[in-house]
């Protein structure tokens, strides 16, 4: 997804992208695939994310599902893997009972 959408959805949400200081100094820099600079890290929910500030965020392993689930508020162990994405996504998208 591409920073400039991304962002003006976390806009729209009140949610703002705050990037965290690099991980250790001995785990390898991601690159982007397209422009092949080195990736930031940016942290949402608590989840750790990859981003190229010209081309966009990189997700990995069910981060996208994560971020939608902190997005609706659910609370979301960043170290657990999701097992099923179809659940996940049914509750984030689940109208909300007023």
């Amino acid at each position: 997804m591409d920073t400039l959408t991304f962002r003006s959805m976390l806009a729209e949400m009140g949610v703002e992208l705050g990037l965290v200081p690099d991980a250790r100094s001995d785990e390898p820099t991601l690159r982007c695939s397209f422009c092949d600079k080195p990736l930031r890290k940016g942290g949402l929910f608590s989840i750790v994310l990859d981003v190229c500030e010209r081309d966009g965020i990189w997700f990995d392993n069910a981060e996208l599902q994560k971020t939608l689930a902190g997005s609706a508020g659910l609370d979301v162990d960043p170290e657990t893997p999701l097992e099923n994405s179809v659940s996940l996504l049914q509750q984030v998208l689940a109208p909300k009972n007023s």
